[in-house]
């Protein structure tokens, strides 16, 4: 082999891998989620290992407010994307670029009729409730801060600065609420009397039901792991083909 076939064989094996890599972290929180036990906040701290607890989200201290709806909330998650094609549209990814996404929690308590915990992580995963689609300026919603109004601009630009009639970008934004209801997985501890996240273990939180993050997260892992198997079995069979 050919130093740039070489090269292209590490390229493309490298490729597999990682969208393998993508695939082995989704199909862990599937399992994650799959293996907890519901469990009553009141006795989630007692119950050995693992659990997830359902509740509705309440304000412990601060709030935020989030970037582009500028509602408060408990935690947030957004991104700005760009259409690398004229046929994309709000409702599917396969066409959209990212420009900017962020994310951003405080420390809020979950609450159920037996009692409540207190949360103190950044592992959270977010239904994107707030979708803009834009094609111009003058249709960013008033909430959205400057420095994201200011990239919002530069995606709407064709390369030559000027505004491209094709281009649109997209707005997303998910976030909890106070009153939201959530589900949080992990380990509790009783803290003199007081039932705490132990943030330093395996968490997992979202605002989607449990079978509704099990589908979200089971599509982009299967397409993982088959893309990830087309990529190694194309570099193995190159591989072959110039050794015999």
């Amino acid at each position: 082999m050919e130093i740039q076939e070489i090269l292209v064989f590490f390229a493309v094996l490298g490729g597999g891998a990682f969208l393998w890599y993508g695939a082995s972290k989704h199909f862990y929180k599937i399992w994650l989620i799959k293996k907890s036990t519901e469990a009553q906040i009141h006795n989630a701290a007692s119950t050995d290992g693992f659990v997830r607890i359902h509740g509705k989200a309440q304000q412990s201290n601060d709030v935020l407010e989030s970037p582009i709806e500028g509602a408060e909330c408990l935690s947030y998650e957004y991104e700005i994307e760009k259409n690398t094609r004229n046929g994309a549209t709000k409702e599917h990814n396969a066409w959209w670029k990212s420009l900017d996404d962020g994310s951003e929690s405080v420390e809020f308590t979950v609450e159920d009729p037996t009692g409540k915990a207190n949360i103190q992580t950044d592992a959270v995963s977010l239904e994107y409730d707030t979708v803009h689609m834009i094609s111009n300026e003058s249709e960013i919603p008033e909430n959205v801060g400057v420095d994201l109004i200011q990239i919002a601009k530069q995606g709407l630009e064709s390369k030559s600065g000027t505004i491209n009639r094709n281009r649109r970008i997209r707005l997303r934004e998910g976030t909890i609420q106070p009153d939201d209801r959530i589900f949080v997985l992990g380990e509790f501890v009783d803290e003199n009397g007081v039932i705490n996240l132990d943030a330093t273990g395996r968490t997992y939180i979202s605002n989607r039901g449990v079978d509704e993050e099990i589908k979200q997260l089971r599509k982009p892992a299967i397409n993982s792991f088959i893309f990830g198997f087309v990529f190694v079995s194309f570099a193995v069979i190159a591989a072959v083909v110039n050794l015999l």
